[in-house]
């Protein structure tokens, strides 16, 4: 099986002699001798890798890897759930970055950095000017890199450069009740991302 637990980040996938199942759906061109459970919601057998139910389009199993439960790259391809991202990225270079940290997505490759948006069209959304060498995620949606400082605000599909900060001092300090804020550049205060 491909899970044990019921979460909707993993596809149980199992096979018999002639099938292979994901979540009680037949996958009707999957090969049952050669079928693997990657993790997530991934598996291939060796001709196709599949997103669930769902065979994806121009994946190349031999080179297919998890970035994590959600994202997987082959040698030419991103893939977001089961979908292709059309967006120009570099493959060899793209990379997750600090996934685990914080509510807010991000990623990078050797010129941009983007932002990750699990249910939008586009998942991807370049942050701009953003320098992927420098970039660091910080808490409560904050994320810097050597020249500028950076807020996802919950209702907005983009980050937001705060103007005039200065990112070598700025530090998220969580909420401070005393100065209604959550993060400070020595000079002023700031609560989210304002």
């Amino acid at each position: 099986p491909g899970r044990l637990e019921d979460d909707e980040h993993f596809s149980l996938f199992w096979k018999d002699k002639h099938r292979v199942y994901a979540d009680g759906v037949v996958l009707k061109e999957a090969q049952s001798s050669t079928f693997k459970a990657l993790g997530g919601r991934y598996g291939h057998d060796g001709t196709r890798v599949y997103c669930a139910q769902k065979a994806m389009e121009k994946a190349n199993p031999g080179k297919f890897v998890l970035l994590s439960l959600d994202i997987g790259k082959d040698d030419s391809n991103l893939y977001i759930f089961d979908e292709r991202v059309s967006q120009n990225v570099d493959i060899a270079t793209f990379a997750l970055i600090d996934h685990e940290k914080g509510e807010t997505a991000y990623a990078r490759d050797r010129a941009q950095v983007y932002i990750i948006f699990y249910s939008a069209a586009e998942p991807l959304t370049e942050i701009a000017g953003a320098d992927p060498a420098t970039f660091v995620v910080l808490e409560l949606s904050y994320s810097k890199d050597k020249h500028n400082v950076y807020y996802k605000d919950s209702t907005l599909t983009k980050a937001v450069k705060l103007e005039g900060v200065d990112p070598a001092r700025f530090a998220v300090t969580g909420y401070d009740k005393a100065t209604e804020s959550d993060a400070n550049d020595g000079a002023r205060y700031f609560l989210s991302g304002k």
